[in-house]
């Protein structure tokens, strides 16, 4: 017995009420994979990969299962695919073309397995289908039903995140300094050219100098950055800001500025 398998595209009307989709209508490939030996009753999640970027989005494969009754019956199943993007709001439907029809297994078989593999999906969120199931007897009369819910296919923030870590300082003479500010990007994506901006106290308000990094940064990567200007006092504070004119799209933006101790003790 071959059983199909369903590729599915999320448009982008269907996830407009929650947030942004790459713009695609639903389509579906199929292809067969033998029926198992013995087949038990669920709804569990086959394969589940996180976006790379924002724009590919990522994918979930998803399975139902049910055993044949001793009738020798029908077999059915719908899947209706539910997304969390807020714990507290919980999951919610998405209406997805063609997704949530039934689909029925030939009769006389011991088992109906069937998948839908969902593509683009958004981040940050988590994914999850409840099956219904029925099986209808001989006459075609519905004997029986069930629903079970697969566990969630979660979906992290594809976005770089940037943030400032560390700031030390050399003396070059003359009243000035170097400045080392190590930035990293925590991110599940590179980060395109930012600057990065450093001030002396209060607040960073006085100006010392930036530094454009120009190739970027990757994914998971640190780098340091040097930025030249007046040796800050001892005692006073310094304040560096990544990415100040917002050109990074970041996972989080509440964490691009960082206030740490000027490098340099008194003279003695």
């Amino acid at each position: 017995m071959r059983l199909p398998v369903h590729r599915f595209a999320l448009p982008a009307l269907a996830l407009a009420a929650l947030v942004a989709a790459p713009a695609a209508q639903a389509r579906h490939t199929t292809k067969g994979v033998d029926e198992p030996a013995k087949v038990t009753l669920g709804a569990t999640v086959k394969q589940c990969v996180p976006a790379t970027d924002d724009a590919t989005g990522g994918q979930a494969t998803f399975v139902g299962s049910m055993p044949a009754r001793a009738d020798g019956g029908r077999m059915e199943m719908r899947f209706a695919l539910q997304r969390e993007t807020d714990a507290t709001t919980g999951f919610e439907a998405l209406s997805v073309p063609k997704f949530s029809q039934w689909v029925k297994s030939k009769p006389g078989r011991t088992g109906f397995v069937y998948r839908k593999k969902v593509v683009g999906l958004t981040a940050p969120a988590s994914y999850r289908v409840v099956v219904t199931f029925r099986w209808r007897g001989p006459d075609g009369a519905v004997v029986k039903k069930s629903v079970r819910t697969s566990k969630p296919c979660r979906q992290p923030d594809a976005r770089a995140d940037l943030a400032p870590v560390k700031v030390t300082g050399t003396a070059t003479g003359d009243g000035t300094a170097a400045y080392g500010i190590v930035v990293r990007n925590t991110g599940r994506t590179a980060a395109g050219e930012f600057t990065v901006a450093l001030g002396a106290s209060p607040g960073g308000a006085d100006p010392i100098g930036t530094a454009d990094v120009i190739g970027g940064l990757g994914a998971k990567s640190t780098t340091t950055v040097t930025v030249t200007g007046p040796q800050c006092a001892p005692g006073s504070s310094l304040t560096v800001v990544v990415d100040p004119d917002g050109l990074v799209v970041e996972r989080d933006e509440t964490n691009n500025a960082l206030t740490v101790a000027c490098p340099f003790a008194p003279r003695r």
